[in-house]
């Protein structure tokens, strides 16, 4: 029996952190407010030592699955299910 299992996304990127790192890159996240968002993506992957950009707009369950760090019965779970993937702002009415 093949049981589903489910994984967070900052789980999952720590995997392929964790893989790219022995081929010497980095995956890094952008901020949705930077400035670089648009260009960069939500995920992107650095050399480690130049630092140069060696892929913007990574969708990051692909590429784990591709590096093999994501099995076919686990399923990314959304990190926050109350606002369809967005991180909830916070406002001066909700501080009070």
């Amino acid at each position: 029996m093949n049981a589903t299992r489910s994984i967070t996304t900052p789980a999952l990127a720590s995997r392929v952190r964790r893989r790219l790192a022995r081929e010497r890159q980095l995956l890094r996240r952008c901020s949705p407010w930077s400035e670089q968002h648009a260009t960069l993506g939500t995920y992107y992957i650095v050399a480690a030592y130049s630092h140069d950009v060696l892929a913007r707009h990574v969708n990051v369950e692909q590429l784990a699955r591709d590096l093999g760090v994501l099995p076919e019965n686990v399923v990314v779970e959304d990190d926050y299910p109350h606002t369809d993937g967005e991180v909830p702002s916070a406002t001066l009415e909700d501080e009070r």
